[in-house]
């Protein structure tokens, strides 16, 4: 019977010291938001909704083999940023589903992920900076992909890029 009693005890105490460690570590900052921005460029020819990868320092199309550096959160976690440039023709929410999975050549482990809603400027073109959350801490060669749902429409773009790993 008083051992019962001890072990409550026991149990108790382990419960109360967890639940005070967590506070000894401050709030967990929330992830990074993406950034979101309208442009005023023609639509594309076809006047169809599209979406491509962007380099953010150039503003052209991500080139393959771009190497994409990795970016550390304040709690310890990893993330690569990535910028797309995306043309609806209907106003709405979209989901821009994004991963990199490592190439085919090197593996075909899941490197990165994330899934962000974005409020599309339509009709016209929204540009998003947004993270894609490392699960993979290595260098390696990947597909960036990116899925685009909503307007009525799913659009794709992928392309071949370098995670480095510092």
């Amino acid at each position: 019977m008083r051992l019962v009693g001890s072990r409550s005890i026991l149990l108790f105490g382990a419960l109360l010291g967890m639940s005070t460690l967590g506070g000894l570590c401050g709030p967990v900052p929330d992830p990074p938001d993406p950034v979101v921005s309208c442009g005023d460029e023609a639509p594309p020819e076809d006047g169809m909704p599209v979406v491509t990868f962007i380099n953010p320092d150039t503003g052209e199309a991500l080139r393959e083999d771009t190497q994409l550096g990795i970016d550390s959160g304040p709690q310890g976690g990893s993330h690569i940023f990535v910028t797309l440039r995306h043309y609806a023709t209907q106003a709405g929410t979209y989901t821009y589903n994004l991963r990199a999975v490592q190439d085919p050549s090197a593996g075909d482990a899941l490197v990165a992920e994330n899934a962000v809603a974005v409020k599309a400027c339509a009709p016209g073109w929204t540009e998003t900076t947004a993270p894609v959350f490392i699960n993979l801490y290595q260098s390696t060669p990947a597909i960036l992909q990116v899925r685009v749902v909503g307007g009525g429409a799913e659009i794709t773009d992928e392309v071949k890029v370098y995670v480095r790993y510092q």
